[in-house]
């Protein structure tokens, strides 16, 4: 590492995927971080809806993913990535990554939105206000 300021490059394109072996000779950069949903989208496949980030299933998403993780984990670098719930926080770290980011700041909004009105409609409806005429 070189210090207390980290290079990490993104990857989150096919072209970026394409031109891996080119990237990861790049001196002077600490790491380079998978960018799950982004190359999702590049690759042609829908954002949401996917399993996990990390698409393991689909034969184009999860090569390249593991593409970048595995040519940055043969360089020393640190290999980064962002994952979609705790469990892919578990695999991805068994599998040497890391850094990882859990969630986007709009899908932890999102589930916290979620998880309040769920407790909300728990609460059951208010009580009937009655009129005094």
């Amino acid at each position: 590492m070189s210090g207390t300021i980290w290079a990490v490059v993104q990857i989150e394109r096919r072209y970026g995927v394409d031109a891996l072996s080119r990237i990861v000779a790049v001196e002077g950069v600490d790491g380079y971080f998978a960018g799950p949903v982004d190359l999702a989208l590049s690759l042609g496949l829908p954002a949401m809806g996917l399993p996990a980030i990390g698409h393991d299933s689909d034969t184009r998403h999860w090569p390249a993913i593991k593409g970048i993780l595995d040519a940055t984990l043969k360089t020393g670098r640190m290999a980064c990535i962002n994952c979609s719930s705790v469990e892919d926080v578990r695999r991805r770290m068994q599998g040497g990554v890391q850094f990882i980011s859990l969630q986007s700041d709009a899908d932890q909004l999102m589930a916290g939105g979620r998880k309040l009105t769920a407790e909300l409609m728990g609460v059951g409806p208010p009580p009937a206000v009655s009129s005094h005429n």
